[in-house]
């Protein structure tokens, strides 16, 4: 402990902090790096940190889904199958949009509806006009994000069975007709 008003000690302790700020200088002075400048020899072998990370699989979202044109069907309502290719990331759930489609003269083009979160590889639209064609396409969903979306199918809803032929009777009863799903490639 030093105290301010003993000069003895004052000069004691300035002269070791002389000292110590002394050799410190001049060693920095005689300071020489133990490696050269030069990396010219200086090797670096990455190879197996290449492989680790060619390794690795990240999570890709799913694929686009393919619908199953033989399963999904239309009347007043549109039940809609589809299905993931063969080596595809699986989906959390997927999203449907349908919309009419375009009709010559009918002007600007209708927004896509959507049905989100579906689980499960088949839905049921509703709702929709009779003797109408709508288009339809689906995307899956994970962890990823958003996939493509399918190619579009075009569904034609028939007219009600009042107003048009039927498909066939039983016992004097009218069957409704039901529209099979075509395929148009844009």
């Amino acid at each position: 402990v030093m105290k301010e008003n003993d000069p003895a000690c004052f000069i004691q302790a300035a002269r070791q902090l002389h000292t110590r700020i002394s050799r410190a200088t001049e060693s920095l002075q005689n300071f020489a790096p133990a490696a050269g400048p030069s990396f010219s020899s200086f090797q670096l072998d990455v190879g197996s940190e290449l492989r680790l990370l060619g390794d690795l699989q990240f999570v890709t979202a799913p694929d686009a889904p393919v619908i199953d044109t033989q399963r999904t069907y239309a009347y007043d309502q549109i039940y809609l199958c589809w299905r993931l290719p063969k080596d595809s990331a699986s989906a959390w759930h997927y999203e449907v949009e349908y919309r009419p489609a375009e009709q010559p003269g009918r002007g600007a083009r209708a927004h896509w509806q959507r049905l989100e979160e579906v689980r499960g590889t088949g839905a049921v639209i509703g709702r929709l006009d009779t003797d109408r064609v709508y288009a339809l396409r689906v995307r899956g969903v994970n962890k990823a994000g958003h996939g493509e979306y399918s190619e579009e199918v075009y569904l034609r809803c028939p007219p009600a069975p009042g107003t048009t032929q039927t498909a066939g009777t039983t016992a004097g009863r009218r069957m409704p007709q039901w529209s099979r799903c075509r395929r148009t490639l844009s």
